[in-house]
């Protein structure tokens, strides 16, 4: 279950990322290119479907913009990859994403008037790569490409040379992230957090000026997308659920303050460990009715699933309902019948689930 909770994670930054106003922000407030500083979302469009299919291998947490400069007669296109930990021949990934992307972008202007890219002054358009990086240490991956061929020094004019953009959360300060305020900074100062340890650390440093302001500056189609982060970010953290939904009713009612209150008091070392110690007791006691050492295994290992299960299936009733407002009572029946494999993958898949026809494929 932790090892799906964290690939929730890191998926949840596309779905952050295809919010236009969310990728102006990430935009404007993180990429050092003068002509992209006054973008708004009419001048983005998601090519993100178009693009990726293209390139092997998992790109879920990738997303692909087409910005317009108005004025200009320009496209840009935006290439975004979310990573938590270094990749180092990051650089030779993009390249690939690059020439795909360009050969992509040559047959759809052959499509639109052929032989068009034969004439001399045809140009392809500029690629902007960054990596998003939220990782606990530093990016040491180089970001020139010519870093990562051999014998650069000699043949150097023969390689490609070109540099991708990294934006890393841990060279952010909190301090700098109020400053923007607007509803990225929000949603990248809860990820700050990356253990239960740093909760109070990171909030009380959070000023109630700035949590007022971001208040009435968060459009109201961004909440329910803030609300799914949070509970993802709260599973992460192995939060009980009881405990996920108390915490995200403030958010609901957009009480801030009063989820960073109940977040910085709520031990959650302490609360894994009466879950921990809920799951062995329930385990012992079938045990212990076959009196057998492999039946006190077998049921300490069952207990402990059926726990997991039924939190996650309630979890995903949680989040659906979040989404589709009201689940007949059939769709839930099935829901409560599927495996836990089946759960995760709902959870997995929660920001892709707009209505109950999505559902089937899992049902």
């Amino acid at each position: 279950m932790e090892k799906v909770i964290r690939e929730i994670k890191d998926n949840s930054y596309r779905k952050i990322l295809s919010e236009p106003e969310l990728f102006c922000q990430f935009i404007r407030n993180f990429i050092p290119v003068e002509l992209l500083k006054d973008i708004q979302p009419d001048d983005i469009q998601d090519h993100t479907e178009r693009y990726l299919p293209l390139i092997s291998g998992n790109r879920d947490t990738d997303v692909v913009k087409l910005i317009n400069i108005p004025k200009r007669e320009i496209f840009v296109i935006a290439l975004v990859e979310a990573q938590t930990k270094v990749k180092f021949l990051m650089s030779l990934r993009i390249l690939e994403y690059c020439v795909c992307i360009w050969k992509e972008w040559c047959k759809d202007c052959e499509k639109e008037k052929k032989g068009s890219t034969a004439a001399k002054g045809f140009l392809l358009p500029p690629v902007l790569p960054i990596v998003y990086y939220s990782g606990t240490g530093k990016w040491t991956a180089p970001v020139n490409f010519i870093d990562k061929i051999a014998y650069k020094d000699v043949f150097g004019k023969y390689i490609p040379n070109f540099c991708y953009e990294v934006v890393s959360l841990s060279g952010i300060t909190i301090k700098e992230l109020m400053e923007l305020e607007d509803a990225l900074s929000f949603i990248l100062l809860m990820d700050k957090i990356k253990n239960p340890g740093k909760i109070k650390y990171i909030l009380k440093q959070v000023d109630k000026a700035y949590i007022e302001k971001i208040k009435g500056k968060i459009p109201e189609n961004l909440w329910e997308l803030i609300y799914t982060v949070v509970t993802l970010f709260l599973m992460k953290l192995n939060v009980p659920k009881d405990e996920i939904e108390t915490v995200t009713k403030h958010l609901t009612e957009r009480k801030i303050t009063e989820m960073f209150s109940l977040m910085e008091t709520y031990d959650v070392q302490e609360t894994r460990r009466i879950a921990r110690q809920e799951g062995l007791q329930k385990g012992l006691q079938k045990g212990r009715q076959e009196g057998r050492q492999k039946g006190r295994q077998e049921g300490r290992q069952e207990g402990q699933m059926e726990g997991r299960k039924e939190e996650c299936i309630q979890l995903v009733i949680k989040l659906i309902q979040k989404k589709i407002k009201k689940i007949p009572k059939s769709y839930e029946k099935k829901i409560k019948a599927l495996s836990l494999d089946k759960l995760e993958q709902i959870v997995d898949s929660i920001f892709e689930i707009e209505q109950l026809s999505d559902l089937e494929p899992f049902l």
